[in-house]
C-alpha cells in the first residue's frame, strides 16, 4: 500500500502477484528432474547436514538455498538469466519483487506479519503451499549412495555416532 499509486486496487495486485507466484512455483515444481545434478547433489548434502544438528530447520535450509540463490534471482532480475530481452524498470519490477518475497518466504517456512503487514493477505499462499514445496524439496534430493556421497561413519561427512538423523 505504501508504493501503491493514487487509484490503485490494492487487493487486485494481491491478487495478480500471488497468481504469479503459483504460477512459477508451479513451474519450479514440474522442472524437479531438470535440476542440474550437482545442484541436486548439493541441496541433498546441505539437508543432510543441517538436518542432523537442527532436523526441524531441514527444509527451511533447502528453500534458503534453492530459492534464495537461484530462483528469486531470475525473478529479480530475468533478463540476467535470458528469460526477457529487456532489463525491467523500477515502476516493474515492483511485482517481481513481490512475487520474489513470497516465495522466499513460502521455501522459508516463514508468514508474513509485523514489518511487513501490508503482505499478510500473502499468508494463506504459503499456508496453501507449505505441503508442496516440502514435497518438492523431498523429490529435490537424492539418495547419497546414488551420487557418491560417502555419509559412513569414516567420511568426513559422516554424521556423529550420537545422530540418527537421515535424509
Amino acid at each position: 500500500p505504501v508504493k501503491a499509486r493514487e487509484g490503485e486496487n490494492v487487493e487486485q495486485n494481491m491478487t495478480r502477484v500471488l497468481e504469479a507466484a503459483q504460477n512459477v512455483l508451479d513451474t519450479v515444481i514440474r522442472g524437479v528432474n531438470d535440476v542440474p545434478l550437482t545442484l541436486r547433489v548439493v541441496c541433498t548434502f546441505i539437508a543432510y547436514e543441517v538436518g542432523r544438528k537442527f532436523p526441524a530447520n531441514r527444509y527451511n535450509s533447502i528453500g534458503g538455498y534453492f530459492f534464495l540463490r537461484f530462483v528469486c534471482p531470475a525473478i529479480l532480475s530475468p533478463s540476467a538469466y535470458g528469460l526477457m530481452e529487456e532489463v525491467l524498470s523500477p515502476d516493474l519490477s515492483r511485482p517481481f519483487i513481490l512475487v520474489s518475497k513470497v516465495l522466499q518466504n513460502l521455501s522459508n517456512g516463514i508468514e508474513f506479519g509485523g514489518k511487513e503487514a501490508y503482505m499478510v493477505a500473502a499468508n494463506r499462499f504459503i499456508s496453501k503451499n507449505t505441503d508442496k514445496v516440502r514435497h518438492f524439496f523431498d523429490q529435490l534430493l537424492l539418495n547419497p549412495s546414488d551420487v557418491g556421497l560417502d555419509l559412513s561413519s569414516s567420511s568426513p561427512l559422516a554424521p556423529s555416532s550420537s545422530s540418527s538423523s537421515s535424509i
